[in-house]
């Protein structure tokens, strides 16, 4: 499927379940790992 190898060319930048959830349209899910990311870096 066309969505596996656009999420495969941008694992090094983006994590696959992060992508999987753009392509989706899953606006939670996105804003739930920027949300994520942002506490990590502090």
């Amino acid at each position: 499927m066309a969505q596996n190898e656009i999420v495969r060319m941008f694992e090094p930048l983006i994590p696959p379940e992060q992508m999987r959830a753009h392509l989706k349209g899953d606006l939670d899910s996105v804003l739930g790992h920027v949300d994520d990311q942002l506490r990590e870096i502090g």
